[in-house]
C-alpha cells in the first residue's frame, strides 16, 4: 500500500525527479513513510475521537442498524433484562391467585355464568399490567418498611447499562460500521479535511530540512498538487487500509465505554426513555394477550363445574 501510494503521488507531481532518483534512495522514502504511517494513524485518530460529532453522528448509525436488523432489538432486552423477565413470567401465579381470590369471593355469593370469565379478563389485564409497571415503576428509590422499592430495571440501571452498550459497540458500533458511515455518511467532508491537515504536516516533516530545494526543483505548484494527490489517494483507498485498523480503532475510540458512562449518568425518566420506547409499542399485545387467556380459563372453570 505504501509503495503504491507513494509512487502514483510522486509519478504524477514529480515524474523528472522520481524517475531520476536512484532505487537506494526510493527505498528510503518507502521507508520513511512507512515508519511515520503509525504516527499519522495515531493522530488521525485521536482527532477522529475529539470531532466524533461533527464526523460522525452515532445516533444516526445506531437507528439505522436496528431499523435493518430487528432480531438485535430482541437480544438487546433479553440480554439486559433477562433478570427482569423470569419476574414476569412467575407473575401470572402470584398476581393471578391474588386477584383470583375476590373473584372466588363473589361466586360463593353470587354464582352468574359471566363471573368467571370476567374476572378472569380482569385478573389476567390487571396481572400483565402490574408485571410490567413493576419493571419501570417506581421511577426513583422509594423506602418502605426497611425495604427500597423501585422499578426493576431502574435499580439495575449500572448493570444494565453495560450489557446494553456492550451489545451496540459488539454488534452496532464496530470500527468496521463506523468506517463506512464516515466515509460515505454526511461526514465524509469533514474526515477529508482531517486527512487533508495531518497528510499535509506528514509531507512537511518529510522535506523539511530541503524544503526550499525541492519546492525549486518540482515547482511550487507540483508541490501542492503533490499535498492534494496525497491526501485523494489516502481518501480514496481509507476504507481498505482502514480494515487493519478495525481491532485498533474500537479499543482505541472507547466508544461502549462512553455509551456506557453516559447512560449510568441518566435520570431515572432519561434511562426509561432509552430503554422503554423500543419494545413500548408492544405492551398493549402483552395486556391484551393476558385478558384474552384469563377469561378463557374462566369459560373452562364454568365447563368443568357446570
Amino acid at each position: 500500500v505504501v509503495k503504491s501510494i507513494v509512487n502514483d503521488i510522486l509519478e504524477q507531481s514529480a515524474p523528472t525527479l522520481w524517475a531520476s532518483l536512484p532505487v537506494q534512495g526510493k527505498n528510503l522514502v518507502y521507508a520513511r513513510v512507512e515508519y511515520d504511517i503509525p504516527h499519522v494513524v495515531n493522530n488521525m485518530l485521536d482527532d477522529f475521537q475529539h470531532n466524533i460529532s461533527e464526523i460522525l453522528n452515532i445516533k444516526d448509525l445506531v437507528v439505522k442498524h436496528l431499523v435493518e436488523n430487528p432480531e438485535l432489538i430482541n437480544e438487546i432486552f433479553q440480554k439486559s433484562g433477562e433478570k427482569e423477565f423470569p419476574f414476569i413470567e412467575k407473575s401470572g401465579l402470584y398476581f393471578g391467585f391474588l386477584f383470583g381470590i375476590p373473584t372466588m369471593i363473589v361466586w360463593y355469593f353470587y354464582q352468574l355464568w359471566w363471573i368467571l370469565p370476567v374476572g378472569g379478563l380482569l385478573v389476567g389485564y390487571l396481572t400483565n399490567w402490574i408485571a410490567i409497571k413493576i419493571i419501570f415503576e417506581p421511577k426513583h428509590p422509594i423506602k418502605f418498611l426497611g425495604f427500597t422499592i423501585q422499578g426493576m430495571f431502574l435499580k439495575r440501571q449500572k448493570e444494565v447499562s453495560r450489557v446494553y452498550s456492550d451489545i451496540i459497540e459488539q454488534k452496532l458500533l464496530s470500527a468496521e460500521n463506523i468506517t463506512k458511515a464516515v466515509y460515505y455518511g454526511p461526514g465524509a467532508a469533514n474526515l477529508l479535511e482531517l486527512i487533508q491537515l495531518h497528510v499535509n504536516d506528514a509531507i512537511e516533516r518529510y522535506v523539511a530540512v530541503a524544503q526550499p530545494y525541492f519546492a525549486l526543483s518540482v515547482g511550487s505548484e507540483n508541490y501542492f498538487k503533490m499535498k492534494d494527490l496525497a491526501v485523494q489517494r489516502i481518501y480514496k483507498d481509507s476504507d481498505k487500509y482502514l480494515a487493519y485498523l478495525h481491532d485498533y480503532a474500537t479499543e482505541a475510540l472507547h466508544i461502549g465505554d462512553d455509551l456506557c458512562e453516559k447512560m449510568q449518568e441518566l435520570t431515572p425518566e432519561e434511562f426509561e426513555g432509552v430503554l422503554r420506547p423500543a419494545y413500548q409499542q408492544d405492551e398493549w399485545k402483552l395486556i391484551v394477550v393476558g385478558a384474552i387467556l384469563g377469561m378463557g380459563a374462566g369459560f373452562l372453570q364454568l365447563y368443568f363445574i357446570f
